[in-house]
């Protein structure tokens, strides 16, 4: 998620969410995150997708099914977030790691998002920031600067340098006319990244269907010359006959 988008996108979030309670946390079918939360009368839907080719964060405008049973990681997110209280959403060293502050039950939780590409993941920390639940555990290893895993301490990425073009860029979104909710940037994202996942969806089938096509092909060539050499073979019938 490009981070001039996502800071337009948590300033939005901030300014709306906190003091919204957590009715419910829900799995995606593709292993999203849903935040089902309840602010002055109204309801929002916080999705939250660590999916390593598009991570992104946003308001959706339609209820999740919830029709995938949750488990691991998100079963911990339910057990912790359930019923409490959102009390603030920001960015750390403004980059592109979002950290959403809970209270529940007395008890003062931390859900980071880290939107980095490849290493996209999410993680449930105590106020101390000691990792409770990881969606990507990363153990320790000769080439792992951050070993993510229950119990060690949470250090968030060090701080990328930005290039001159990203500090100017400008990032322009559409919005329907006739759009009058509170969150017009959370739409606009949610509306720019349908189309992004349609357009890569319909990619997907269109090689899908192109490698069933070639390799029919393929069986249909093969086939052919199998009959061309059985058709030559008979011809040569009369052939082999007065020879022998």
């Amino acid at each position: 998620m490009d981070l001039a988008i996502l800071v337009k996108v948590v300033d939005e979030l901030a300014a709306l969410l906190p003091g919204a309670r957590v009715d419910k946390v829900v799995q995606g079918a593709d292993h999203d995150l849903f935040l089902v939360l309840h602010q002055k009368r109204r309801n929002y839907f916080l999705f939250l997708s660590p999916d390593r080719a598009l991570p992104r964060i946003h308001l959706v405008s339609r209820k999740p099914s919830g029709t995938a049973i949750a488990a691991g990681f998100f079963l911990s997110l339910k057990k912790h977030l359930t019923g409490g209280r959102l009390d603030g959403i920001r960015l750390v060293n403004g980059d592109r790691v979002a950290e959403l502050q809970f209270t529940a039950r007395g008890a003062e939780h931390v859900l980071v998002f880290e939107l980095i590409g490849s290493s996209a993941n999410l993680l449930l920390a105590d106020k101390q920031h000691t990792i409770m639940a990881v969606y990507r555990p990363v153990p320790p290893g000769d080439r792992v600067r951050r070993p993510l895993l229950p119990g060690l301490h949470y250090e968030p990425p060090e701080p990328r340098p930005r290039s001159s073009e990203a500090k100017g860029k400008v990032v322009t979104l559409a919005l329907p006319e006739e759009y009058s909710g509170p969150a017009p940037v959370n739409r606009s994202v949610e509306i720019e990244y349908e189309r992004v996942v349609a357009e890569r969806e319909t990619s997907s089938l269109r090689q899908e269907l192109g490698s069933v096509v070639r390799k029919s092909a393929e069986k249909a060539v093969r086939r052919r010359e199998a009959v061309a050499r059985d058709v030559a073979a008979a011809e040569q019938g009369d052939n082999f006959r007065q020879m022998g």
